[in-house]
């Protein structure tokens, strides 16, 4: 059995990123970082190195390290009809409650009919560690992280870029985009788990490449599900995850329990389910059980402290 790395790779680089208004449009600011190409950064925010460079007012592929390119517009309008909710207009457009409100300086969680909405497109512009956690994992704004016992502080992560893509791409390739956002940082907690783990691969490549253990990766889907344009809420929730926060309180393994039911799970205690619960439907499509080693004692219950790492 190897023994760990004392050290991690070092994140190259910190995004930089602030909205700004102008008039009735917004627009994205972001700070070019050492290593940055203009393919990268068009495949990172979903646009075209075209628009970017329409937008800069830029020819060719030369950026500098410090410089400040304008990104295309992450947001759309979107007029409230009657019988909309927040939570409605959330999973219609693949975003979170918290990111609409914050996007529109909105205090609560009313609306009316008539209203016009700024919807971040992507999961841009929310709160990445603003999701409450609900037994059933569903967003509660307000709520902050650490509402359920599973939900705990580690130790943050360091990655390369290499590494960032590689677990966003995990993300994007296990999660529906109707997920849960807790949802979606769980499965990046997972695969950090398993690297501070000693009975997995002590690199998170090593840990997302391993064969046979993210299905997205699978040879059969992998072009499919892995593979393709990055959403923004990928990359936030791998970033959150990278940051410490690990909604499953150090588990390694999960299942869509509506789809599947391994035999490996009696060998491992269930932690707990996030799954989107607005309908059946999406119960059956974004559902997850999170499970860990035994041999860390018993699942957090309201009260007890648990413990995180292998």
């Amino acid at each position: 059995m190897s023994r760990k790395l004392s050290t991690k790779r070092v994140f190259t680089g910190v995004f930089v990123a602030v909205l700004f208004a102008a008039g009735n449009a917004l627009a994205l600011d972001y700070v070019v970082r050492p290593g940055d190409t203009l393919t990268a950064i068009a495949r990172q925010h979903n646009t075209t190195i075209t628009e970017i460079r329409r937008l800069n007012n830029i020819s060719g592929n030369l950026i500098v390290v410090g410089q400040t390119l304008r990104l295309p517009d992450q947001f759309r309008d979107y007029t409230v009809v009657g019988g909309d909710t927040l939570t409605d207009i959330a999973n219609r457009f693949s975003t979170t409650v918290a990111a609409i409100k914050n996007a529109n300086n909105l205090v609560t969680n009313l609306i009316v009919v008539g209203q016009t909405l700024r919807i971040p497109l992507n999961g841009s512009g929310g709160d990445a560690g603003a999701f409450a956690g609900g037994s059933s994992g569903t967003l509660s704004p307000g709520v902050p992280a650490g509402s359920h016992p599973a939900v705990r502080r580690v130790a943050a992560m360091n990655a390369s870029a290499t590494e960032l893509e590689v677990m966003a791409r995990i993300i994007k390739g296990e999660c529906p985009a109707s997920t849960p956002f807790e949802g979606k940082v769980a499965v990046g907690a997972v695969i950090l788990n398993r690297v501070r783990s000693r009975r997995h691969p002590n690199s998170i490549v090593g840990v997302c490449h391993q064969p046979l253990q993210f299905s997205c990766y699978n040879r059969n889907v992998r072009q499919r599900l892995y593979y393709g344009s990055i959403p923004q809420w990928a990359w936030d929730a791998a970033r959150t995850a990278l940051g410490g926060l690990d909604p499953t309180a150090g588990s390694t393994h999960y299942f869509n329990p509506y789809l599947v039911a391994p035999s490996w799970k009696n060998s491992l205690q269930l932690v707990r389910r996030i799954e989107n619960t607005g309908s059946r439907s999406l119960r059956r499509l974004t559902g997850h059980d999170f499970y860990r080693p035994r041999d860390l004692g018993p699942v957090p219950t309201r009260g007890a402290a648990g413990r995180i790492g292998q």
